[in-house]
């Protein structure tokens, strides 16, 4: 009984799912791209669409035979909301039921922040949402650093806030018996991935990429066939904690190499201005040439290429201040990767700036939850 609940809900999170991105409008294309029987399909649609929660769009006439009768999801059946905390700032995002962004704001929360203090914030950043829509609230994603199990919806070990009650924090229980809805939580990059795979701007989904993120930190998160790859222990792509550099034994940790603060201060020498500045003032470096560039460059490469070798990834898609650095960083990597690493030339080395903004990955976490969500019975 409980293989056919999950198989149950499964389908009907595929027909949304295909639905949203655009890549199945009829039902006999769902059936096609499901593997499941016209009538078992129409059944599902039909009942979705009784609830509100699909629509017909009207007919599309495609060489002999019926015209198909194309699908849609409905815009204001509901919305879902994204919460994403790092570096003391929260970014907080409302996406309504077919995926579209249709708010987004930030706070700035404190370094140390207890975890009482940080559920309030959060209520009240969903109760500020709530305000500007009469639609139902349908579900949270919360996209949070550090070593989280999303599928306990636990922050193991955060990142951030540094205040040492912030371990083994069963952050979905608590966010969702003070908000009413399920909550979704993830790490902050899966969270980014979840956007960069629902990209209303992609022609076509990706199914093989990493997300590069720096800012207090250093990380990855990877999608295989357009699924995440969680690690065995929910901590896959936190290479922030590599010993580093690599080639004279463990001196340091890769995040205090490549975070946004570090890549700052090789570059300019200075302390970091805050991480609300950052970003825009890192564009100052998208001309720079030099050794300090140059040894910016090559352990970036190093990083990507080590990486390259054990996931072959589609492409490595940068994030956050490193976006700030230009193409020029992006070909420099691609370039210097043949140079060290004469064997990536069977798996090409492919780095790009994101076309998403830096509300990321509080659009990512809500469509987590819009992903994860059930239609009720």
């Amino acid at each position: 009984m409980r293989t056919l609940k999950i198989t149950h809900q499964h389908l009907q999170r595929q027909i949304i799912r295909e639905i949203r991105l655009g890549r199945c409008t009829s039902r006999g294309l769902l059936a096609d791209e499901l593997h499941a029987s016209p009538s078992t399909i129409g059944l599902y649609v039909d009942r979705m669409i009784a609830s509100g929660f699909l629509e017909e769009s009207g007919l599309q006439q495609s060489g002999v035979g019926r015209p198909k009768r194309l699908l849609r999801v409905v815009r204001d059946a509901g919305w879902f909301a994204g919460l994403e905390f790092s570096g003391g700032i929260l970014r907080v995002t409302r996406v309504d039921f077919d995926g579209t962004c249709a708010a987004s704001f930030m706070l700035d929360l404190p370094m140390e922040i207890s975890r009482a203090a940080m559920l309030q914030t959060l209520g009240d950043a969903l109760n500020r949402l709530r305000a500007e829509t009469k639609m139902p609230l349908l579900g949270v994603g919360v996209g949070a650093p550090g070593f989280v199990d999303a599928e306990q919806g636990m922050v193991r070990a955060a990142l951030y806030p540094s205040d040492p009650g912030w371990k083994n924090v069963p952050l979905a229980a608590e966010l969702s018996a003070l908000a009413g809805v399920p909550v979704q939580v993830c790490n902050n990059l899966n969270a980014i991935a979840y956007a960069e795979y629902f990209n209303p701007a992609a022609q076509q989904p990706m199914e093989d990429f990493a997300v590069v993120r720096a800012r207090k930190g250093f990380g990855f998160a990877m999608m295989k066939r357009g699924q995440f790859l969680p690690g065995a222990h929910q901590s896959i792509g936190e290479i922030g904690n590599w010993p580093w550099p690599l080639p004279h034994g463990p001196v340091g940790e890769l995040h205090q190499r490549l975070s946004a603060d570090a890549i700052w201060t090789r570059l300019a020498g200075t302390e970091p201005p805050s991480q609300m500045k950052l970003r825009e003032e890192m564009t100052r470096f998208a001309s720079l040439t030099g050794p300090a560039w140059d040894s910016l460059v090559s352990d970036f490469t190093l990083v990507f290429g080590m990486a390259q070798m054990i996931i072959d990834t589609g492409e490595f898609i940068l994030h956050g201040p490193l976006n700030s650095l230009g193409q020029r960083f992006c070909e420099d990597i691609e370039k210097r990767a043949l140079e060290m690493m004469p064997l990536l030339a069977n798996t090409p080395l492919k780095v790009r700036h994101t076309t998403l903004a830096s509300d990321a990955g509080s659009q990512g976490a809500a469509m987590l939850a819009m992903d994860a969500w059930d239609c009720p019975e």
